[in-house]
């Protein structure tokens, strides 16, 4: 009866999990793509949208120390709070500084995407090092997968959405569209038990110095071969991936010139393929060994970047190239949704609660690290060298990183620390 209970309590928190999403997703990507249409529209300067996509990674890096320190030493849902709050006050004071000047504006601007990056530095955080706690075991899967289906829902809405209320809307009437949507944010978290598993684990942090608690963090992945390795296989992988994000709009727009209609069709394929993957991950059994799961498919990877650049060898019409892309961009995300999610899983399971919060921190700002050098890189790259040969290139480094964990030894199967 009491397994019952917690499977009845585990569905009720996993749908109040998923809305949090949404609700944290769609005003925020909604705001994000205004932002930025309008940085590019009113300065017309590409730097000034590039210290915009600048912010996140630079954030992440300052705030390391403290983000997953403070998640593990404090009350999860007072920190998830706290920051929704602090985004509410950095909109609404946005809100009220909007003006004619233009230059104070874009100063504005940027403090805004600085604040609401620190924010949602320790929400996301808050949340990932949550799940292990909020729902059983059985549920860690599902939830990730119908997160993962909710976001991308949001993300193919928020753009035609944000075109549409463009016309109807000011800037002004967005962002505190975005802070009512926090405020959501925070009613359904009151809603949200915490503490609904119980584990052996302890939480023994409360008495020690955050800046303390960020070195045993350090040290507690040191100690761990495989959580070292994962981290900087991660950056590297997130390098390589800029490849993507700057080759393809490069290519579509500037060589191929395809329309902007099949343009928006080939990039809703993105968040499709993530929809597809999860909706498939929902339905599965736990997966036995998660990382070797993962390493498996990034081959697959690896053969979807091989696959563009070929094709890109070859002239092709325009509706040909039209359908090579759909099949790359839905491939390349089916693919990496079945990397991230077992690996998401995986550290959700293996990485004591006590830990959790740092663990997240580091790696997800580890990943971030390397991506502003990457979009550096291959735009140096694409300026100068043929397409297809940088998609080939990177997708031979991408298959000869996937057999490092074999050449190093890295244990693919652990289950547990």
């Amino acid at each position: 009866v009491k397994t019952m209970n917690i499977l009845k309590e585990s569905r009720k928190q996993m749908i109040k999990l998923i809305l949090t999403t949404i609700t944290g997703n769609f005003g925020s990507s909604i705001l994000s793509f205004i932002i930025g249409l309008l940085i590019l529209k009113k300065t017309e300067s590409a730097l000034n949208f590039g210290i915009s996509q600048v912010i996140g990674p630079l954030v992440a890096l300052v705030l390391l120390p403290f983000v997953g320190s403070v998640i593990d030493k404090y009350n999860k849902k007072i920190v998830i709070v706290i920051a929704q709050l602090f985004s509410i006050v950095s909109l609404i004071l946005y809100a009220l500084s909007l003006n004619s000047n233009a230059e104070t504006n874009l100063i504005n601007t940027y403090m805004l995407l600085i604040c609401l990056k620190v924010a949602d530095q320790f929400l996301n955080n808050a949340f990932s090092s949550s799940v292990k706690r909020v729902v059983c075991e059985e549920y860690i899967q599902k939830v990730k997968s119908f997160q993962q289906i909710a976001s991308s829902g949001v993300y193919i809405i928020s753009p035609i959405l944000a075109v549409f209320l463009l016309t109807k809307l000011k800037l002004i009437h967005f962002v505190l569209l975005e802070a009512v949507i926090e405020f959501i944010t925070i009613l359904i978290v009151f809603f949200i038990n915490f503490n609904l598993i119980k584990t052996e684990e302890s939480d023994n942090n409360e008495d020690k110095k955050v800046l303390k608690m960020f070195v045993e963090g350090i040290r507690y992945i040191r100690d761990k071969r495989v959580l070292v390795f994962i981290i900087f296989f991660a950056m590297f992988i997130n390098f390589l991936f800029a490849s993507v994000s700057v080759g393809l709009p490069y290519v579509l727009i500037n060589e191929i010139k395809i329309s902007d209609y099949l343009y928006g069709i080939i990039n809703a394929a993105f968040p499709v393929a993530v929809i597809v993957s999860s909706i498939i991950l929902s339905m599965m059994d736990d997966i036995e060994s998660p990382l070797e799961f993962s390493f498996k498919w990034l081959r697959c990877t690896a053969g979807v970047l091989l696959f563009l650049g070929i094709a890109l060898l070859f002239k092709l019409s325009i509706f040909s190239y039209f359908i090579v892309f759909m099949i790359f961009a839905f491939g390349v995300n089916f693919v990496g949704n079945f990397v991230n999610t077992p690996v998401f899983v995986w550290l959700t399971k293996a990485v004591p609660h006590e830990y959790q919060g740092r663990v997240f921190s580091i790696i997800e700002t580890g990943c971030q690290l390397l991506m502003p050098l990457g979009i550096l890189f291959y735009s140096i790259l694409f300026d100068n060298f043929k397409s297809a040969n940088i998609f080939i290139v990177s997708g031979i480094a991408l298959m000869v990183l996937v057999v490092l964990p074999y050449i190093l030894k890295v244990d693919l199967k652990t289950k547990e620390f």
